[in-house]
């Protein structure tokens, strides 16, 4: 066997993605959303029931929308590897926009009974209790209140989990229906696995905005929407650790391929 051949062979053999084959993709769509808005007529409202909404602004029409995943069905799951949020347009961007970013944060909790404490219900559901309806989240209870972009400062307990542009009106991506895809990140899956390590943390709260200034507001879809596709869908990869015998497999074989290139090249 030619030199060349061999360490040809010794790159593909480091080259092997250990465990892709038993990756998991799975889709889950949020279990609450809605948005917050800065605006007074508005500040005390829930809109859970509404699209998603931001906007930024150096006035007082700012709005965040927030999200809350459910991952109890990964605590015994194999470890994330990546994750994709993908939000689809409920409206052509307006043609008052700019070309702007899309920052997604997480809000960090210690168990889903801290989240409940901080977090006022994000929406109401059918079985809340009508003689004692729960808080629900608007601005003035939020634990991140929507304020105008130049008194931007997110929480201590905010950490910023990667970001997305938001295209011009009228350019590639901009009509309704299209979908805006925040990309896995290596700060959005050690979020993720943090939540899938604690057995009493289930619950994930993430908050989505922009801080240019627009005149107009963003439409997303919400978990409302009767097709399951156009809703908010957070793509969870899983794989499991390879085991430490196939790990040594392969190493051997990659030294041996190595060591009898280099006794060829004497």
């Amino acid at each position: 066997m030619k030199t060349t051949t061999l360490l040809s062979t010794l790159a593909a053999l480091l080259a092997v993605p250990l465990g892709t084959s038993a990756q998991t993709i799975v889709n889950i769509t949020p279990s609450a959303d809605t948005n917050v808005r800065q605006y007074a007529d508005d500040a005390a409202t829930n809109y859970g029931t509404q699209n998603l909404s931001i906007r930024g602004a150096g006035s007082s029409y700012n709005r965040y929308s927030y999200l809350q995943f459910d991952l109890s069905s990964f605590t015994d799951s194999d470890p994330i590897i990546s994750a994709t949020l993908t939000l689809t347009l409920s409206s052509a961007i307006d043609s008052g926009r700019t070309e702007s970013t899309l920052y997604l944060y997480g809000l960090s909790y210690a168990s889903d009974a801290e989240t409940k404490a901080n977090v006022p219900q994000l929406q109401a559901t059918a079985e809340d209790d009508v003689v004692n309806p729960p808080t629900l989240l608007t601005n003035e209870n939020a634990p991140w209140k929507a304020v105008r972009n130049t008194l931007f400062s997110p929480p201590t307990n905010a950490t910023s989990l990667g970001s997305v542009t938001i295209p011009a009106p009228g350019t590639t991506g901009s009509a309704a229906g299209k979908p805006i895809e925040l990309l896995s990140t290596s700060a959005l899956v050690s979020f993720l696995e943090t939540a899938r390590l604690n057995p009493s943390l289930s619950i994930v709260t993430l908050v989505f905005l922009e801080t240019s200034t627009q005149s107009k507001e963003i439409n997303f879809y919400s978990s409302e929407h009767s097709t399951e596709s156009r809703r908010p869908t957070l793509t969870i990869t899983t794989a499991p650790i390879p085991e430490p015998a196939t790990v040594a497999a392969l190493a051997s074989t990659a030294v041996l391929v190595l060591a009898a290139a280099l006794r060829r090249r004497r």
